[in-house]
């Protein structure tokens, strides 16, 4: 016999991709000027104006990790309760004989049953829990690119219209200027299209996720039609 409460750990987040990966294939970001400037605005202010409003643009992709985690252990911990519960059954069955043994026997293998019923819906769940979580995640991650994106081609109009105003004095100088920076601004505009449009895809991915979980919590019924005992089982057969 053993505790089937050992499954119930801490749960933690879990990332697809080790952070050092994620830094390798991050290294283009290091010739972008706007990660440049996000950076020194970090150190000074303690936090990335950027990562902060992609969080809150995706959601916190952690805590619905550690909850798909929490998910997977509470399934673990019925699958453990189930095995405990025929472990018991099988050892008094060895000595004990007769109908109120079989009343027993009939009562304890309806309980393993529900109880082990409750392990695949929670199971997924998790999953589906996860892949939201793994989602949030790329679309941070997505989110943080292409704003930092149009950052950099926010600074290349500035600095075009900057060199148009300071060369304005000659025609040509001023005319590439002025196109350089309308040619940025229209670069620009056309990313945030695109951030609005990878915001939008994660809305329709927790729209789903929402009525799929939905679906598996009304399988998750088992002790509507078989509930758990009040206290130590009794045996109305014997007097």
């Amino acid at each position: 016999m053993s505790d089937p409460s050992r499954e119930l750990v801490t749960p933690t987040p879990s990332s697809p991709i080790p952070d050092f990966v994620d830094e390798v294939l991050s290294f283009p970001d290091l010739v972008s000027p706007s990660y440049w400037l996000l950076l020194i605005i970090e150190q000074v202010c303690g936090t990335n104006p950027v990562e902060w409003v992609t969080e809150h643009f995706s959601g916190d992709w952690e805590r619905m990790s550690t909850a798909s985690s929490a998910l997977e252990h509470l399934a673990d911990y019925h699958e453990a309760m189930a095995v405990e519960l025929r472990h018991a059954r099988e050892t008094y069955e060895a000595g004990w004989t007769g109908e109120a043994a079989a009343a027993a026997s009939a009562y304890f293998v309806r309980l393993e049953d529900a109880v082990n019923a409750q392990a695949g819906p929670l199971r997924d769940i998790a999953r589906e829990v996860d892949n939201v979580a793994q989602g949030m995640k790329s679309t941070q991650a997505t989110l943080d690119s292409l704003i930092g994106m149009m950052l950099d081609w926010a600074i290349a109009a500035a600095v075009a219209a900057a060199a148009a105003a300071a060369s304005s004095w000659t025609v040509v100088g001023g005319l590439v200027g002025g196109g350089s920076a309308a040619f940025s601004i229209a670069q620009a505009g056309r990313v945030w299209m695109q951030v609005v449009q990878v915001h939008g895809n994660a809305v329709s991915m927790m729209n789903a996720v929402v009525g799929l979980s939905a679906g598996f919590l009304g399988s998750i019924h088992g002790f509507s039609t078989q509930p758990l005992p009040s206290g130590s089982y009794t045996n109305r057969q014997l007097p």
